[in-house]
């Protein structure tokens, strides 16, 4: 029998992007989309520009609106901002036109764009800072324009001016921890099958964008160093987009260092866990690093991890247990560590175990939907 109550339509919440890339931030933001309870929420994913971003929701099936005309990127500082501000309205009207009760920014490019606009709407705004907040940052602005703070470190919380950190919620990112990890075995042949090594080449990973912050170079020297040592059956593939002016510099490295043949540049690839699975260890040598999105997804898929003691790293990795940490910026102190994972089959197997019950207790992402509802409702109430 009917009981003549309607019900509610789900909340409608907006997670804009600039598009061009995709990076840790954007498969952040999607799991927790992926993750939120559909009969309460709608989310709605809003990408400015063609990009990495587009094909990659496409080739998932993922709908994604496109906000109104193209941001305003002039030379005349005046008229950028003039016009930047009159954009602002624009966004302003799609807001109230799709009904949008909560912005959720995830990309610290659109902090402040979307957070006026969502003011300007008179609607909640929440500032996800999935990094370090950089000094060049209007950080007056954005301690004032969200309702609500949130990132995922301790080590991104201290980089906040005192009264943002007061404000901040430390929510853990979101990781797939409900699908079976791949078959390491077959993922390790059907790579080595398909670079054409040997079934006894060991395989040491690089996973992350090339930009200066990541260290591939610490990377490329590390292998340098390990090659020189003795090991000649070994390879070391560097997933990730290749960013100029980085991309330039590393190839230049490998060339000057003979590693033509051992640092295979394999560009982004999605999924990544198969590829990541197919690698004896990973290592992360990168600095600055809120949290450290691969070295979770590394932990999940059992590959032992190797990464630079500094930032949200040691958020991550308890030295020993968890994994390994060594002197940023090291390239020895890297080799080292490899040389004693690839050596260690018991230390390797216990590490990434241990590793692996860590990511799955801590980093599901139902936990995090599950956080970040709990916030969206406190908003709304």
């Amino acid at each position: 029998m009917n009981s003549g109550i309607k019900k509610k339509p789900p909340i409608r919440i907006l997670f804009p992007f600039v598009g061009d890339t995709v990076g840790g931030s954007h498969l952040s933001a999607l799991n927790l989309i992926g993750a939120l309870n559909r009969e309460e929420f709608e989310p709605i994913v809003a990408v400015h520009q063609e990009g990495m971003l587009i094909q990659y929701l496409q080739d998932r099936g993922m709908p994604f609106a496109r906000p109104p005309g193209t941001i305003p990127l002039g030379n005349n500082s005046k008229t950028n901002k003039i016009d930047m501000l009159r954009y602002i309205v624009r966004l302003a009207f799609f807001l109230r036109k799709n009904r949008i009760k909560i912005v959720h920014t995830n990309d610290g490019r659109m902090h402040l764009m979307w957070g006026m606009a969502a003011r300007l709407a008179g609607i909640r705004f929440v500032m996800h800072q999935r990094s370090t907040l950089k000094s060049g940052t209007s950080k007056n602005l954005l301690t004032i324009l969200p309702h609500k703070i949130l990132t995922i470190s301790e080590y991104c919380k201290a980089s906040f001016p005192e009264k943002m950190r007061q404000r901040a919620q430390i929510v853990v990112n979101p990781f797939n921890t409900t699908s079976p990890p791949p078959d390491r075995v077959k993922a390790r042949q059907a790579f080595i099958d398909k670079l054409g090594c040997s079934n006894d080449t060991r395989v040491v990973g690089f996973v992350s964008n090339l930009i200066d912050h990541k260290r591939p170079q610490v990377f490329v020297e590390m292998a340098a160093v390990i090659c020189k040592s003795g090991y000649s059956n070994i390879i070391f593939p560097m997933f990730g987009d290749k960013r100029e002016p980085v991309i330039g510099k590393i190839e230049t490295l490998i060339e000057s260092r003979g590693l033509q043949s051992k640092c295979i540049l394999m560009g982004p690839r999605f999924p990544i866990e198969p590829w990541m699975a197919a690698c004896d260890v990973l290592v992360a040598p990168a600095v600055k690093e809120g949290f450290g999105r691969t070295l979770v997804e590394s932990m999940l898929v059992g590959t032992p991890v190797i990464a630079a003691d500094k930032g949200g790293h040691k958020e991550i990795i308890e030295h020993g247990v968890t994994g390994l940490l060594v002197e940023p910026d090291d390239p020895d102190a890297f080799a080292e560590a490899v040389i004693k994972i690839l050596e260690d089959p018991l230390l390797s197997k216990t590490v990434s175990e241990s590793a692996r019950l860590w990511a799955l207790d801590r980093c599901s992402a139902s936990q995090h939907a599950n956080a970040i509802q709990q916030v969206y409702w406190e908003l709304l109430s």
